[in-house]
Parts: C-alpha cells; sequence; structure tokens
C-alpha cells in the first residue's frame, strides 16, 4: 500500500504526450534518433500543450508545438495557419459562387476562421455555427490573428448542440451550408456524411443554396470517395470539386446547375474580402487564382457517382469503416490522379459564360500554390521546357535553396505574378544582391510587407550594407509578432539572416534579439525562433538574455544535444541553481548517445 501510495505521489500521471497526442491513431513515428527518442517524443508533446480542458464531450487541447492548432481527443482537429486554405476558402467559394448570399451555415466552430471570414462578406448578414463542444472555443479565441476576432463579431451566432439536430429542428433556412466537421473515421462524424444529413441540409437552403462538403484527401483510398460522391449525388445533382489544399477537397453541391460569369466573378474576386482571403491564404489572385483550385466539374461527379456501389447512411455508414482501415498510411487515392481523370474525360473546367480564362495562367498559379504550401510540385510530361524550369524553381524555394531557385527561375522568360511567384523571384535576386530584385519586392509589398522587409535585407546583407539590412530585417521580426500570414520558408530566412547580422554588428544583433524575444503570432516557428534568439545570445551577451529565452522551453527543453548544452551553460554563468538538474539532464542525454568506434582508445 505504501509503495503503490509512493509512485502514484511520484508519477506524472497521463501528460500531454499521451492524452493530446494522436498515438492511438497510429500517427506517432518516432524517428530514428541516436538517443532515447521516447524522452525526445514526450518532452515534445508536453512543451507544445499550452492548455487543456476536459469538456463534456471531448477532451480539447490548444497545440504550439508548430504554431497553434486545436487538438480534441488527441487528435489535431485545425491548425490555425497551416490548414487556411482550406478554413478560410472553403466558405468563401460557397458565399462568391452564391449571387446574393445572407446567412451562412457552419458545422464545425474549430479554429473559427471559416465562421470568420465569412462574417466579413459585406452582403452575409448573419453567420450560424453549430459545435458539440463549448470547450473549443478556446482554440477560436487562441486562433483570433487568423479568424478576424470571430468572437467579437456580433455577425456570428454560435450554438453548442449536434449538427444533426440543429438542422432537424431550425426554423431558418440559409444561402449557403458549410459542413466541415472532423474525420469521418472519428466515433460518430461519419453521420455527418449520409445522405440523411444532407437530405436535412437540402430542407435547409433557399432556393440556389449551395452546400459545401469538406473531405480529407489523405489517408484514403479511391473507393471511399466514390463513396462520398455518391452519397451525396442522392440530393445535390450538380457536384463540383475544388482542392482547397493539397489534401483537403471541398465539393460543392447545388440543385440547380452551376453557371460561372466571368465579369461578375472578377468584380467580385475584386472585393476587398476576397482579394485578401485569395493573397493570405492562397497565396493568388483573381479568377485564374480561383480556378486554379478547381478539380472537376458535375459531369465527373455523376459518373463516379453511378459507378459506385455503396450509399453512406445512417443504417449503414461505410465510412466510417473505410476511413478508420486508412488511418495513418497511404491509402493510394490523389488529387492529382482525379485530376487527371477530370481532364481526360473534359470535366476539369467549369462552365463560364460572357468571358475567357487564360488558362495557362492558371496552371501556374496552381503550381506556385502548391510551393507556398509547401508541397513540392512535380514536372509533367505535358510542361514546356519554360514551365519545367518554373516547377524547378518553386522546387528549389520550398526546399530553401534561393540559389536554385534563382538559376532555375532565370532560364525562362515568364515575369512573376501573384504573391507566391514574386516572393521567389524578390528573394532568390535579392540573396544574391542583384538589383533586378528591387521592383519585384516593390510589387511585392503590396501583397506581403513583411516579406519585401526580409527580401530588402537580404539584398542590403549581400550587397555589403549590413545596418540597412538590419533595419529592414528588424521591421520584419518585429512584424511576425502580430502578422501570421508570412511564408514560413521566408521566416526561416529571416531567422537565419539575424544570426548572420549580429555576428558582424552586436549593436544590430542587440536589436534584433529584442524583437525575437516575444513569441510570434500564433507561436508560429517557436522552437526555431528561441534557437536562433539563444545564437544571437551567445554573440552579444549570454548571460544577459539566456534566462528569459529558456523559459519558453522550461521545464520541457527539448532533448537535442544543443539546447541541453545551451541550457546548462546559461544556468551555470549566471549562478541560477537550476544548472544541477540541467547537468543531470545533459549527462543522461550523452549517456544514451552511442559510443563512437574509436571511443576509449589509447
Amino acid at each position: 500500500g505504501l509503495a503503490a501510495a509512493l509512485l502514484l505521489g511520484t508519477s506524472l500521471g497521463p501528460t500531454a504526450a499521451w492524452r493530446h497526442a494522436p498515438i492511438g491513431a497510429g500517427r506517432v513515428h518516432f524517428e530514428d534518433r541516436s538517443t532515447a527518442n521516447l524522452e525526445a517524443f514526450l518532452r515534445t508533446r508536453r512543451r507544445a500543450i499550452a492548455w487543456a480542458a476536459d469538456g463534456l464531450e471531448s477532451s480539447v487541447a490548444i497545440d504550439e508545438g508548430r504554431g497553434v492548432a486545436l487538438v480534441v481527443n488527441g487528435k489535431s482537429d485545425g491548425h490555425a495557419r497551416g490548414d487556411a486554405g482550406t478554413m478560410v476558402m472553403g466558405g468563401l467559394i460557397g458565399t462568391l459562387l452564391h449571387p446574393d448570399p445572407q446567412r451562412v451555415l457552419v458545422v464545425g466552430l474549430g479554429t473559427g476562421t471559416s465562421a470568420g471570414w465569412l462574417a466579413g462578406v459585406p452582403s452575409v448578414e448573419r453567420v450560424d455555427v453549430v459545435e458539440l463542444e463549448r470547450a473549443v472555443l478556446e482554440a477560436a479565441r487562441a486562433s483570433a490573428p487568423v479568424n478576424r476576432n470571430v468572437l467579437a463579431n456580433p455577425k456570428v451566432r454560435i450554438t453548442i448542440n449536434d449538427a444533426r439536430e440543429v438542422l432537424l429542428t431550425t426554423p431558418h433556412r440559409y444561402d449557403v451550408v458549410f459542413s466541415e466537421p472532423s474525420n469521418p473515421f472519428r466515433a460518430g462524424v461519419a453521420s455527418l456524411f449520409t445522405a440523411e444529413f444532407y437530405q436535412s441540409a437540402v430542407q435547409r437552403l433557399r432556393p440556389g443554396g449551395i452546400f459545401l462538403q469538406w473531405l480529407q484527401a489523405y489517408e484514403v483510398d479511391a473507393q471511399t470517395v466514390r463513396t462520398v460522391y455518391a452519397t451525396l449525388a442522392t440530393v445535390f445533382p450538380w457536384v463540383e470539386t475544388y482542392q482547397t489544399m493539397s489534401g483537403d477537397l471541398l465539393l460543392v453541391g447545388r440543385r440547380t446547375p452551376i453557371v460561372y460569369d466571368v465579369p461578375t466573378l472578377r468584380r467580385r474576386l475584386a472585393e476587398p474580402i476576397y482579394r485578401d482571403a485569395l493573397a493570405l491564404a492562397w497565396r493568388t489572385e483573381g479568377l485564374e487564382g480561383l480556378l486554379a483550385r478547381y478539380v472537376a466539374s458535375p459531369a465527373l461527379a455523376r459518373d463516379v457517382a453511378r459507378a459506385s456501389a455503396g450509399i453512406n447512411t445512417d443504417d449503414r455508414t461505410l465510412i466510417e469503416f473505410d476511413f478508420a482501415r486508412s488511418v495513418g498510411r497511404s491509402a493510394g487515392f490523389a488529387v492529382d490522379a482525379l485530376r487527371a481523370l477530370a481532364a481526360a474525360r473534359g470535366a476539369h473546367r467549369p462552365e463560364l459564360v460572357d468571358g475567357s480564362v487564360d488558362w495557362e495562367r492558371v496552371e501556374d498559379q496552381r503550381l506556385a500554390m502548391l510551393a507556398a504550401e509547401g508541397v513540392v510540385p512535380q514536372v509533367r510530361p505535358d510542361y514546356d521546357e519554360a514551365r519545367r524550369a518554373r516547377v524547378t524553381a518553386l522546387a528549389a524555394f520550398v526546399a530553401g535553396d534561393l540559389a536554385g531557385a534563382r538559376a532555375a527561375w532565370l532560364r525562362q522568360p515568364k515575369e512573376p505574378e501573384g504573391p507566391a511567384e514574386l516572393a521567389l523571384v524578390a528573394s532568390a535576386l535579392a540573396e544574391a544582391g542583384d538589383e533586378r530584385a528591387v521592383p519585384y519586392i516593390e510589387r511585392l509589398r503590396a501583397y506581403q510587407p513583411l516579406e519585401a522587409h526580409v527580401a530588402t535585407a537580404l539584398l542590403g546583407w549581400a550587397q555589403g550594407r549590413v545596418p540597412e539590412a538590419a533595419v529592414s530585417l528588424e521591421a520584419a521580426l518585429r512584424g511576425y509578432h502580430d502578422d501570421p500570414w508570412p511564408l514560413p520558408l521566408l521566416m526561416r530566412q529571416a531567422s537565419a539572416l539575424a544570426v548572420g547580422v549580429a555576428s558582424r554588428d552586436p549593436a544590430a544583433g542587440e536589436r534584433l534579439l529584442a524583437a525575437m524575444k516575444r513569441p510570434y503570432a500564433l507561436s508560429m516557428l517557436e522552437d526555431r525562433r528561441v534557437r536562433d534568439a539563444l545564437a544571437i545570445a551567445s554573440l552579444v551577451g549570454f548571460e544577459r538574455h539566456c534566462r528569459d529565452l529558456l523559459a519558453s522551453w522550461e521545464p520541457w527543453v527539448p532533448w537535442a544535444a544543443d539546447a541541453l548544452s545551451a541550457r546548462l551553460s546559461c544556468y551555470e554563468r549566471t549562478g541560477d541553481p537550476r544548472a544541477w538538474p540541467a547537468r543531470r539532464d545533459l549527462e543522461r542525454f550523452r549517456a544514451g548517445e552511442p559510443l563512437p568506434i574509436d571511443a576509449g582508445l589509447s
């Protein structure tokens, strides 16, 4: 009895590593490290969880390990920045295609991003949100920098209830309904993908209303996707397909045909809400940018539905088990295959009236958007040499290889278009000290001022103008505290450059360090911020700054040699009593490292 009591008294219990990690779904993969990777995993998870609560329906947490993310029952159900392409544009596609959207329903609050942006549409008078778990509101509060402060928007009404029940009982009618639940393999979620659910949704749509269904395009097989199409088609005869992000599909359902009036769409896409959404969430612009995410017309959806054997119903939720079988593994379905099938059947473009679209620009924007998302675009056999060069440049840009991106881009004649290509060309030329970067930097500034600051700093550094580079770099670093939208790959370039500037100009290093001491918006690049800030501190006065910087890591300092060594050095040099446990942790880490072949040999 006493031994058990002592064990319980010293145990950490079920900490965040187990309660708020997707270990039960097969999504925790220990890397092949040379030390105890379990310890690294435990510390990473415990450090990442910034807030947690047990709600009535679910265990909910806010994970700041790689930027703010909502975690429900151990699974991430929305990364505030990383999933913005879907959460911002998913609902807005519906209001854009509707001639006069006034009332919108969103199933699932999540980070609040969809509801917040929908409420920004001028014609929308009210956005109703149905959320099952009240604790999720805390994640929406933490995601305010991307969701337009949704919880304070008087247009938004949040109901804590089951979406099925609300749709069956509400007296309200809607112009747009956006169903954005969790993954269908989660218990009960497949009921939001059934024919009966779609029937209840269509009964709440006004004439000409649009129903939007988010669907994961990862860890799913083609047959399951076919079942979803077939089920949706039982209620909506016209279903279009968009790719909101590399791993997400959006199915747009209508009871009547969908026609794209080109002048009207171009005019509406120039409105601030749509212009900003395209530029920030998709890194593109205009009708060509929108259609870069278009995958298939209703003709393909009808053909796929007719060829499918199963329908997902309340009595037979096929997809719950189909999705469960493919959790944590690649199941063979790819959006590119769906896109190719649509093209082969002539169903890859929408029906346009009163105008035309530059389809070459559409393809270039599609490739650029993938790169901005961090996905390496692939060269297709039908690409000409110029486009192959652009794809090569984009791939190098994703890898952080600005020299490679510059060399590839300069092999083709096309001028950069849109915020993604401009970011590439401006930063790649600037890194080489090439004055041709200047006009591109100014064009980029109109879309993303902080990225223009980074490119200006790269140019100044390459040209030996260190004080000027430091001024631009400081402006970018300070801007990161409030702006969550800059490309992470350029944020990493800025962070590395800050260390270089500090090595040449300690006074400038002090200013840069001051700008890096506070976490960035949504805790983006948190570990990178702390590591590079510690490197700068070592150049300008380690003892004066190190304890403040280490505070965001304690007590779960990364289980890595550089972090543990910096911690020990800091506490020993500042006389901090935490030096002893810091030394113990570093020795324990080193003891777990395999010995080299010559260890102990004379």
